[in-house]
């Protein structure tokens, strides 16, 4: 089960960062076809529920019962990413015109939940590096490091957004920057996306031998 999870979270993150490549750069293109907007947050949505689907198989299956530290990491992890779903679900319903308790969600929160989902998986990579002693996790000590340096690298990010909204009430997401910023911004979000994405690999390679 762990490493079907694994499989659907790297297309999950995959699909986020081609979203949100695509959103940056070609805006225009999702404000002129609302299908088109539709269908894409549509797949955002399961997207981000297959983070939480792996977060969740993770605690079930992959920690043993000692490692108390890093289940509170992992538990973390997965409420933030539960909190990034509803912000996923409140903006589906939001392009399907459907009216809802989300919708009174203040706006504030855009920026705030991917923050804490920023600073949860930093949490949950840090706890993994602390507990990978063992000789079966050795292997991934070098994907889970790249990982914190992508992970602290996306967190400054989100702080920035976050800090510009409180500031400026100007941007909630990151292709609401301005150009001057996106300039600096995308390269490093590439970066960090690339780290994550590593991580999965290699966690599924290593998964693999841990089944066996």
């Amino acid at each position: 089960m762990l490493r079907k999870t694994i499989v659907f979270a790297m297309i999950g993150v995959f699909y986020l960062f081609l979203l949100r490549t695509a959103g940056t750069f070609w805006q225009q293109m999702f404000r002129e076809n609302l299908l088109l907007v539709q269908i894409t947050h549509a797949l955002a949505f399961l997207a981000i529920l297959t983070l939480v689907f792996f977060f969740a198989s993770f605690l079930k299956d992959y920690l043993r019962k000692e490692e108390t530290k890093f289940k509170s990491a992992t538990v973390f992890v997965l409420i933030g990413y539960i909190l990034m779903t509803v912000l996923y679900l409140k903006r589906l319903l939001f392009v399907f015109n459907v009216r809802g308790i989300l919708s009174s969600i203040p706006y504030f929160v855009e920026p705030l939940v991917p923050w804490i989902g920023s600073l949860s998986l930093l949490v949950f990579f840090i706890a993994f590096y602390k507990n990978s002693l063992t000789e079966s996790r050795k292997s991934v000590r070098k994907a889970v490091i790249f990982s914190i340096v992508g992970t602290a690298i996306a967190l400054v990010i989100r702080s920035f957004i976050l800090l510009r909204y409180f500031y400026f009430q100007d941007i909630r997401w990151l292709a609401n920057l301005p150009e001057k910023f996106r300039i600096i911004v995308i390269p490093l979000a590439f970066f960090s996306f690339i780290t994550i994405f590593y991580f999965f690999f290699h966690f599924y390679k290593h998964a693999h031998k841990h089944t066996e």
